[in-house]
């Protein structure tokens, strides 16, 4: 079921963002194929128009130098150039290389590649101040601790991931490096002992008698609407790549399928297997670069984060109905909640 939602939610965004009706894309959207991914300043389309710009110009210069030389290495390297231009190049561009054949014709495809590398450059360069306006703009509204801080240090320069070597004697370079180094000391943490199974019996054993939780609102096709609608345009996508921008976008009618499919997955108890994965993002937590200031989260998909906020205030309401058990929580004796019975035995766990 879960699949249906998301092949109708994908033509949905498809025909909204005006692609038409594609066929079904395995991971990402057919929507967001046209460009590539954002990361930051250094991976938007700009940026790669900028860098790919920049490359042609290059080719040429070195096409242009090589058409002094008649050594068999010259000859290659100019059949090799010229595959790569012409595997890059659309038309005009592909007929002017093949029929450009003395220095002056390749004199004229290096004038012009410049000419188009200032202009990307340039239009990148209206794009980096508004992406400046908008930031501040919205810095000074939502943030202005953020605008602050950057007055106060300015612009920081760009932090370069030190290599260092693994376990295995392999030498680990990059960002993937510092994963693998920050993963490994993070697993050094987290394999204990086995778990003492008597103690874990003691520890729950007072709350086996304790009701089942009941719901506080009913989990309708308005209310999950509504809660996608007070999500962040910026809140982050979970493994199954759907984000906070686009279940804002969904139409009322589709949440109706949703509430359908999580009534289905509380009776049964059972996620999807796409559903049941999730992220890890390492997030700095200091500037010393120690693998232990990373500090791993784990990202679930957005529908099931969705879900578990409305079932966080229906566990909330039978707690304030039970009452915290005798001696369970200080926290709770300390806000004037005093101790009280279960609702009897006999209960069971909600699905999923």
């Amino acid at each position: 079921m879960w699949g249906i939602i998301e092949l109708v939610a994908h033509e949905f965004h498809s025909i909204v963002s005006g692609k038409g009706t594609p066929d079904e894309v395995q991971g990402k959207y057919a929507w967001q194929n046209e460009t590539p991914a954002k990361v930051g300043f250094a991976a938007d389309a700009t940026s790669v128009e900028l860098r790919q710009a920049a490359r042609r110009k290059r080719q040429l210069q070195h096409l242009r130098v090589l058409q002094g030389s008649s050594s068999v290495v010259a000859g290659q390297a100019r059949a090799h150039i010229t595959r790569a231009l012409l595997k890059q190049g659309g038309e005009p561009f592909c007929s002017k290389l093949k029929a450009a054949r003395c220095v002056g014709d390749f004199e004229v495809l290096v004038e012009q590649a410049r000419k188009d590398e200032d202009k990307v450059l340039e239009s990148h360069r209206v794009k980096r101040k508004q992406q400046w306006f908008e930031w501040t703009k919205d810095g000074w509204e939502k943030d202005k601790r953020s605008i602050y801080k950057w007055i106060r240090e300015g612009p920081q320069p760009m932090s370069c991931v030190a290599p260092t070597v693994g376990p295995d004697g392999e030498l680990r370079i990059g960002k993937q490096g510092q994963v693998e180094r920050v993963e490994e000391e993070w697993w050094k943490l987290w394999q204990v002992p086995a778990p003492n199974m008597a103690a874990i019996e003691h520890l729950v054993r007072p709350f086996q008698g304790l009701g089942a939780p009941h719901r506080k609102t009913a989990l309708t096709e308005e209310l999950l609407f509504r809660r996608a609608q007070k999500l962040s345009a910026k809140k982050a996508a979970g493994p199954d790549d759907w984000g906070g921008e686009q279940l804002r976008a969904w139409p009322r009618e589709l949440w109706g399928r949703v509430e359908m499919f999580l009534a289905m997955v509380e009776e049964t108890g059972v996620w999807p297997d796409s559903l049941c994965k999730g992220t890890v993002v390492l997030l700095p937590k200091g500037g010393s670069g120690a693998a232990l200031e990373f500090r791993p989260i784990v990202l679930l998909p957005l529908i099931c984060r969705l879900w578990a906020r409305v079932k966080a205030k229906d566990l909330e309401y039978w707690m304030v109905g039970i009452r915290p058990l005798p001696g369970s929580c200080k926290g709770a004796e300390e806000q004037g909640y005093g101790a009280g019975d279960g609702e009897g035995a006999g209960g069971r766990r909600t699905g999923a």
